[in-house]
């Protein structure tokens, strides 16, 4: 038998040990915490999914490798370039993968949250491939949640039973007794990359799946969200920025030049951690840093212009195999042109929210692209291009991705920059939910001067006219910032009542405004920090008195009942103060209307610096 074909057969009968060693041990654990039926129930149970390994071994060597922009065409092992990661919540300084690992040997919920660029899948995936490696009694459930966006109605468990059973005769019920024996740990990866529209859906579903199976541990991944916070079962451990020796650490492990890379780390050494920390401390960017480091020895400050430095570098930079080698372009387009094209299809992509393409969806998207700016080469040319030459797209499967939906945001910021006026004006109102990505920040930074003069102008005066902390006839910031809250409460326990959970703020109608311009001025508004638990405490109190504007009793799965009510602000209008809700809106007023005078103050200051010169002119 060739060497090749050997390594592999050895590789797979490892693979099929290794599930079979975690089933084992699920097995006995559920042996020693578990008594009576359902000790019976739940083994029998894991006895049957068995059938779920060909498709766990296939996870697993899926998960095990990943491509960096040091080395795009060649995969690298996760656990050889792992770096430990640091987290920390409200409770807990100082945390790692080692500690989170040990926290889900118990029943758990955790999310791990973190910008852009930080690692969140990587991590991810390190605690998927430990569990498996080294069983602890648990079996990972690893599921990339932006494959939910193509099923037409959505729901974990049944997506999860249907990819991992294949061809099995494996059951759904073998599944939910699994499940219930706490027999696994549930693994959501992505959570910022569902489609906006069912966000809602798949996190009911999170927080049920929690409620229904209490033995099981749940990690979910995603961009902070403020949604998170009302999740009150789980713990969000935030992924902390890298310190210099971490970064140093990565850039050792990539498989890059190396007296780049030594360069590179010396002058990190040197003071350019302490400069550009914002930067190498996100492990994206500090690859991207080091691609860039010798082609743009001046490295920006401010993120878009970063990444254009970076797409530069991309679009003109050896392989990762051989120095001062352009990688052969089909498409033969200069780098403004290439860029352009680039931009519309990125654009429309992220309108639409779509980071995942078959073949026949991303060729049509670049042909509308490529038709837009008058460009008659073939698509196939052009995804050549992005995919094999400048490493934007990659290949998964039979489906394409981003290398990085960071690159998405970049260029859709970078097409509205030139934009008209009316379209971007249009596009900043219709994205102002999106609070996760980093579209309206850089946009604002690429055209700050085109957009104060039109957008923040115009909606700061609609909302200034209408709204007065002080004045009686005019509405209250708190009224201008939300017009409801819900609350809901759950049954299992008809002595008590149950618990009442604080679910959303519902928007007012200057909500979208504020939240455009906390994001436009991020160091101007005051960071927000509301006592949830206050008005939970307060729902709990007088729940049979609220006055509601919506009110609903609703089943679950399990038959677990729910009852949600809609309160006005008028009727906590006392609650709203006391934690500390009040405050926050009379803030974001002042601040608004300090920033609309500072527009009149700038125009006025320009204006007579361009009177002053063609007066001296004469």
């Amino acid at each position: 038998m060739p060497i090749a074909e050997t390594a592999a057969a050895t590789a797979s009968a490892a693979t099929t040990a290794a599930v079979t060693t975690m089933f084992n041990r699920a097995i006995e654990r559920v042996e020693s915490i578990i008594s009576g039926q359902a000790k019976s129930i739940g083994i029998k149970a894991l006895a049957a999914l068995q059938g779920y390994s060909p498709y766990l071994e296939d996870t697993y060597e899926r998960v095990a490798t990943y491509k960096t922009f040091a080395n795009p065409v060649k995969p690298v092992s996760v656990m050889d370039h792992f770096v430990s990661v640091e987290f920390e919540n409200r409770s807990t300084k100082n945390f790692n993968q080692d500690d989170l690992l040990h926290t889900i040997i118990e029943p758990s919920r955790i999310v791990i949250s973190a910008t852009a660029g930080y690692g969140k899948s990587m991590v991810m995936r390190f605690m998927a491939l430990s569990m498996y490696e080294n069983p602890r009694g648990r079996i990972p459930l690893f599921l990339e949640l932006r494959h939910l966006n193509r099923v037409t109605s959505p729901n974990i468990i049944t997506f999860i039973h249907s990819t991992y059973r294949r061809i099995s005769d494996v059951q759904i019920e073998s599944l939910k007794q699994g499940l219930s024996a706490g027999a696994f740990v549930i693994m959501l990866d992505g959570f910022d990359e569902l489609n906006h529209d069912i966000r809602p859906i798949i996190e009911s579903q999170i927080l049920e799946i929690s409620r229904a199976y209490p033995l099981c541990s749940i990690i979910v991944s995603g961009r902070p969200d403020e949604r998170f916070n009302a999740w009150r079962e789980f713990t969000t451990f935030k992924i902390k920025p890298m310190s210099r020796s971490s970064v140093t650490e990565l850039l050792k492990k990539l498989d890059y030049d190396r007296g780049t890379t030594n360069r590179f780390i010396t002058k990190i050494n040197k003071g350019l951690y302490e400069t550009h920390e914002s930067f190498l401390s996100t492990p994206l960017l500090a690859i991207l840093m080091l691609l860039t480091f010798e082609l743009n020895a001046n490295i920006p400050d401010k993120l878009h212009l970063f990444y254009a430095k970076a797409f530069e570098t991309l679009f003109h930079k050896h392989d990762a195999l051989k120095e001062q080698y352009e990688r052969s372009r089909k498409s033969g387009l200069q780098i403004d042109e290439f860029e352009r094209i680039f931009s519309v299809f990125c654009l429309k992509t992220y309108v639409l929210e779509k980071t995942e393409f078959t073949k026949s969806e991303i060729l049509k998207f670049l042909g509308e692209a490529l038709t837009f700016e008058g460009q008659s080469m073939s698509a196939e040319d052009y995804l050549f291009d992005i995919e094999e030459a400048v490493c934007l797209i990659m290949k998964e499967g039979t489906s394409y991705f981003f290398v990085h939906r960071s690159f998405q945001e970049y260029f859709t910021a970078a097409f509205l920059s030139n934009a008209p006026e009316s379209i971007r004006d249009e596009f900043v109102d219709q994205v102002s939910s999106r609070h996760w990505d980093n579209v309206l920040p850089m946009l604002f930074d690429m055209a700050q001067t085109q957009i104060e003069p039109s957008w923040v102008k115009r909606s700061s005066d609609a909302y200034l006219s209408i709204v007065s902390p002080t004045k009686k006839d005019m509405m209250r910031p708190i009224f201008a910032r939300y017009s409801s809250f819900t609350f809901y409460r759950t049954a299992r326990d008809e002595k008590d009542g149950g618990e009442v959970y604080f679910s959303d703020a519902n928007p007012g109608p200057f909500s979208k405004f504020v939240t455009i311009m906390r994001r436009f001025y991020r160091e101007k508004f005051e960071s927000v920090g509301v006592d949830v638990g206050h008005l939970e405490q307060y729902a709990r109190n007088n729940w049979d008195s609220l006055v509601c504007t919506y009110e609903n009793d609703f089943e679950a799965g399990g038959g677990r009942k729910y009852l949600l009510k809609t309160v006005s602000v008028e009727s906590i209008d006392d609650a709203l103060k006391d934690a500390g809700i009040h405050r926050i809106a009379n803030a974001e007023f002042n601040t608004i209307r300090r920033i609309r005078k500072e527009l009149d103050e700038d125009q006025e200051a320009r204006n007579a610096f361009l009177n002053n010169l063609f007066n001296n002119k004469k």
